[in-house]
């Protein structure tokens, strides 16, 4: 066990140490987004083999490296803001909240209880703002290619393995790790009507779904070769994770990319209300067409959030959400409008402003933003690989 704690430490040491060179040496901006991503995608399957197999259930200080590397990468671009004079409203009004949202948890929670609000919501804001700040031009199309590669097929082929083979919890490849680290695996979570929900390398049915939803919004909007066998695959997988939510992003995006493409009096009205009209939709079709017992517990999530936010107008910071803390919401936006109160909801609705303002020529980072804003509203978007993604749409340099 000496040996590991030592090989634990050189590991950690080194990866970072290539981390602050690869960023100061500015490195192909695409290669920084390719290792972020597979570094992000295969990163509980990595250290919960890890520990399973060696039987080696203390904390690994290089499970901390994507903790590490966001710090990091949120120094730097301080000190590049700070360094090019480029404090504009957005920067100001992210830090703002930041700073907000941490000195509010301070106060009213322990240390322990702010550093899981922190790795559960707050370190992929510090991500995306630090890769927006920091980017550079990307190649959209070698950027898929690499994660169509290395991290769709994959978990597309794992998947369909778990679909055949998998038929209760004791089969998952890490619920032994989970039974002697003492976290609990619920059937509900991974089974609906007996079937299992695949879920591949990652630990939750969501990163299958969300993977796939950006697999196919990029294969319906560019031609590359194999590209109706990856939409088929991604369509199949979309469906395997039963998660009605990307469907309707999927649909949402279709609907997007079509009126995009055409030409009409008021098309910017349109395409603005998209997703609050989106939002009232699901939410009445939810309310009196809906008896599943997890769609309707949307609806109470968003009653419950209001009184809330009545009650505390800036939320009570981080420390409040997050797993095994008071609340523990679906929606992303929820819970940042426990941490922030009626501020999350401003930057909420300033960022998707900002969206038409900027990039309202740029038609694929339009429908696909939409997608991520009205995903926020009933899910929570924890896996980074679906940022890192809609900020390489952010700096595409190919053909747009």
């Amino acid at each position: 066990m000496d040996f590991l704690k030592i090989f634990d430490f050189l590991y950690f040491f080194v990866i970072s140490g290539l981390f602050i060179l690869f960023m100061s040496l500015r490195v192909n901006f695409t290669i920084i987004l390719c290792a972020f991503t597979i570094f992000l995608a295969y990163y509980d399957f990595t250290f919960l083999m890890l520990k399973d197999n060696l039987a080696y259930y203390e904390p690994f200080i290089t499970s901390a490296l994507y903790d590490v590397f966001v710090f990091l990468l949120f120094l730097i671009a301080m000190l590049q803001i700070v360094k090019n004079k480029i404090i504009n409203v957005p920067c100001l009004f992210i830090i703002f909240f930041i700073a907000l949202l941490a000195v509010n948890g301070l106060l009213h929670y322990d240390l322990s209880s702010f550093l899981v609000g922190y790795r559960a919501y707050i370190s992929i804001l510090l991500l995306s703002f630090s890769l927006l700040v920091c980017g550079k031009k990307v190649s959209l199309n070698k950027y898929m290619a690499f994660l169509i590669i290395f991290i769709f097929m994959p978990n597309v082929i794992f998947s369909f393995y778990q679909y055949v083979n998998y038929s209760k919890v004791e089969d998952f490849w890490f619920y032994s790790a989970y039974d002697n680290l003492g976290l609990e695996l619920f059937y509900w979570d991974f089974f609906r009507d007996d079937l299992i929900r695949p879920f591949g390398f990652f630990t939750s049915t969501l990163g299958i779904g969300f993977l796939s939803l950006a697999v196919f919004m990029y294969s319906i909007k560019y031609k590359y070769k194999f590209r109706s066998l990856i939409l088929i695959l991604s369509l199949v997988a979309m469906y395997l994770t039963g998660v009605r939510t990307i469907f309707l992003a999927g649909v949402l995006f279709v609907s997007l990319n079509f009126l995009l493409s055409k030409d009409f009096p008021l098309k910017k009205i349109v395409l603005y209300l998209s997703v609050p009209v989106s939002f009232f939709v699901t939410i009445i079709a939810i309310k009196y067409f809906s008896s599943d017992l997890s769609a309707l517990g949307r609806i109470y999530q968003w009653s419950e959030v209001a009184k809330f936010v009545l009650h505390n107008p800036i939320g009570t910071g981080i420390g409040i959400v997050g797993p095994g803390m008071t609340y523990w919401p679906d929606s992303q936006l929820i819970a940042f409008l426990y941490m922030g109160g009626g501020v999350s909801f401003i930057l909420y609705f300033y960022c998707y402003n900002l969206l038409f303002k900027k990039m309202i020529g740029y038609h694929f980072a339009v429908s696909s933003s939409c997608v991520l804003f009205y995903l926020m509203l009933f899910q929570n978007i924890g896996f980074g690989f679906f940022w890192l993604f809609i900020i390489a749409i952010y700096f595409n340099s190919d053909n747009k």
